[in-house]
């Protein structure tokens, strides 16, 4: 087998707009892993949504969440790779954003906390399988909570979405990691936080070689770990600039681009 771990995004690589999986995809990499390979998860979700669907898919041991902030077991719960956002910093950024017009939605302790409720994150919770906590000014319970901040997320509309990225990363890209995996969200985390860190640091946890390691994705936050990996794949509906950075671009997600890899390169 050329590759030993794989590390896939979830939403628009493996998970098409259809929202289920192909039986294809799923035998894929029911037999990559039954051959000796690590098949994980690495997404922007939080961890108490993407385990969710690791178990779904009857995969065992790590997944990555929150952009790389958080590497934890679904099986045993242990904690293998932890940075979160620290306080004064989140109490800024949320400052700075309340100076547009978004919705901001913040990850505390893996719990999805919104100040109001609003349409936008009830489709949200729904969708990723989580429930929402309204707990009022986003300043103000930033600044008063005690447990650990895992992401602070803005929905904003697309047409406005670049331009608020931009801005962000000129404030704050010197202390955060800020990048977008919708067209329509800026997603900030700890700047010592990525998907390709995270990856790169699990490998070597199992003594796999960076070689060893293929990862695909479709969106800015996965350009990291396409970059770090031995050989990183972009799905054929990927961004522009992710395609550009790829070793190999498969097909659309909605074709089972990944499983067409997987199977092409693996199997």
């Amino acid at each position: 087998m050329r590759y030993d771990l794989i590390a896939s995004d979830f939403d628009d690589t493996l998970l098409p707009q259809s929202k289920s999986l192909s039986e294809y995809t799923k035998q894929t990499i029911k037999t990559y892993v039954e051959k000796g390979g690590r098949f994980v998860l690495t997404t922007g979700r939080m961890f108490a949504s993407i385990s969710k669907v690791a178990e779904s898919l009857g995969l065992h041991g790590e997944v990555i969440s929150y952009q790389g902030a958080l590497t934890k077991n679904v099986d045993t719960g242990e904690v293998v790779d932890f940075t979160q956002f620290g306080r004064d910093l989140a109490v800024e950024y949320a400052k700075f954003l309340k100076k547009f017009p978004v919705i901001i939605q913040m990850y505390v302790s893996d719990s999805l906390c919104i100040e109001e409720e609003n349409p936008y994150s009830k489709r949200y919770a729904e969708f990723c399988g989580i429930e929402f906590k309204p707990v009022g000014d986003a300043v103000k319970f930033l600044a008063e909570t005690t447990l650990p901040i895992n992401k602070i997320y803005a929905y904003v509309p697309e047409e406005k979405c670049a331009s608020l990225r931009n801005i962000a990363i000129k404030e704050f890209g010197d202390r955060l990691l800020i990048n977008s995996s919708k067209p329509w969200n800026v997603e900030a985390v700890n700047i010592n936080a990525s998907k390709g860190k995270a990856v790169m640091n699990l490998a070597a946890r199992y003594g796999i070689p960076r070689e060893k390691v293929m990862t695909f994705g479709d969106n800015l936050n996965d350009m990291d770990m396409i970059e770090k990996a031995g050989f990183g794949v972009a799905v054929g509906n990927a961004v522009p600039e992710l395609k550009e950075v790829a070793d190999y671009v498969t097909a659309d997600c909605a074709d089972d681009g990944v499983a067409r890899a997987i199977e092409k390169f693996c199997l």
